[in-house]
């Protein structure tokens, strides 16, 4: 058989397609479960993403079995389906597993963890790059020029392919060459973040101290009543005017995250401004904002709203008198 034939091989845009429409689908769904069930998903923050994950490997992972016909909507819209590369269907674990690695990088997009060791949040963030980009650039080497199979990372790691619906004998060609470099791409991502970690650079050894003190801040405002995760950073803004010397803004940005909304939120800002001016030591000229936030993040929907203020770095009381409008 010539392998060639469009009828075999589903081109670019229709695999592109019927991953659009499949996650257009899962986003809807987890928007629904966010948003119905806000109080819960809102307190695990980044947790959250375990249910998206959840929803995404069963939605991914039974309908490419052969329990779900190998066609998920998607494909079952522009005539689609998955099967072994000996034309069976999927096993269960095999299509679950195969939706893991499929949607690993939309649940590790944008993914924000309080991780209290320097060391630890490098080898988490190189393995998180790694992981997103390195994968998320292979699918799309793979989707363009893996031809005619346009066999992607999660079918080749577990020997499925995705032919035209009414294909029943195919034979798929070797396209070891371009599996080659789908998996050469994440190493080199890999080897780039490890390069620029070696390489003398000025921020380097700050970092450690830098982001020490960021975690008595995180264990501060966790203790409060009624949040349920905190997060922190350290805002440095440089402004380079047109003449004269260039200037330095300094902005710790402190949100707690909470379940249910309070009823008097500048109370909660305030204790978590208190927290705050309690156990970190501010620079000269260095500002304090408080954010209180409120909503889910299902890795595939993300949805949140908060109200922030400005707190007297001078005022160590949870009082609302030292917000600032």
């Amino acid at each position: 058989m010539d392998t060639e034939k469009p009828a075999v091989w589903p081109g670019f845009w229709a695999r592109l397609g019927a991953w659009i429409i499949d996650l257009v689908l899962v986003a809807a769904v987890c928007f629904g479960i966010g948003w119905l069930a806000m109080d819960l998903v809102s307190s695990l923050g980044p947790k959250g993403r375990l249910i998206g994950l959840a929803i995404g490997v069963a939605y991914f992972g039974v309908t490419a079995s052969g329990f779900g016909g190998g066609q998920s909507l998607g494909m079952r819209l522009l005539g689609l389906k998955v099967v072994s590369v000996s034309g069976r269907p999927l096993g269960m674990v095999v299509a679950l597993a195969r939706a893991a690695l499929l949607i690993t990088p939309v649940i590790l997009n944008g993914l924000m963890l309080n991780v209290p060791s320097t060391l630890w949040a490098l080898v988490l963030g190189a393995l998180l790059i790694t992981a997103m980009a390195g994968l998320s650039l292979a699918q799309v080497y793979l989707l363009i020029f893996n031809r005619p199979t346009r066999r992607l990372v999660h079918d080749l790691v577990f020997g499925s392919v995705m032919v035209r619906a009414k294909v029943t004998e195919f034979e798929v060609p070797p396209g070891r060459r371009h599996a080659v470099v789908a998996a050469a791409i994440p190493v080199a991502i890999l080897a780039i973040f490890i390069a620029l970690l070696v390489a003398p650079t000025p921020w380097k050894p700050n970092l450690g101290a830098a982001s020490g003190k960021l975690f008595p801040v995180i264990d501060a405002v966790n203790a409060i009543p009624g949040v349920s995760g905190a997060a922190v950073r350290d805002n440095t803004t440089t402004f380079y005017p047109t003449e004269g010397t260039p200037t330095v803004n300094r902005n710790l940005v402190v949100s707690g995250r909470v379940g249910v909304w309070p009823e008097e939120p500048d109370g909660v800002l305030a204790r978590i401004g208190a927290a705050t001016v309690g156990v970190y030591e501010f620079a000269p000229d260095q500002g304090l904002t408080v954010i209180l936030v409120r909503g889910f993040d299902l890795g595939f929907a993300t949805y949140s709203w908060g109200e922030s203020r400005a707190y007297s770095t001078t005022c160590v009381a949870a009082d609302v008198t030292c917000l600032k409008p």
